[in-house]
């Protein structure tokens, strides 16, 4: 799983435990940014690697690296794949798992729903 950010890979990896997955199961690399050189250095050191998942950010600066780092997958390797993985909800996934703490928190409490209002008072 390849992400703009550590945050991103750390939120990603804390989704999947609160899944019930084992998140160690994966690799999780960061880019520092959105520049190829970090995951085509890591695709060289390990060859038995076949498939990237981006996990980079639903906004015009992550989809556009996306399609430019699985175009270059695609076209300069033929080994690993990319696909592109959008947050289901929120900008990146550190978001996404802010979100959903919060629901979880809200579910626990009884407060998901939000709370009743009284306009008799």
């Amino acid at each position: 799983y390849v992400f703009e950010s550590a945050i991103d890979a750390l939120s990603f990896a804390s989704l999947r435990l609160m899944q019930g997955e084992d998140w160690r199961a994966a690799h999780y690399l960061s880019l520092a940014g959105v520049s190829l050189l970090p995951i085509t250095q890591y695709l060289d050191s390990h060859p038995g690697i076949t498939e990237a998942h981006l996990c980079l950010d639903n906004d015009e600066p992550g989809r556009d690296a996306a399609q430019r780092i699985t175009d270059d997958l695609h076209l300069s390797r033929p080994g690993p794949k990319g696909f592109y993985r959008l947050p289901f909800i929120g900008k990146d996934y550190n978001r996404c798992l802010l979100i959903m703490r919060r629901c979880r928190s809200l579910a626990s409490r009884g407060r998901l729903l939000g709370k009743t209002i009284d306009r008799e008072r």
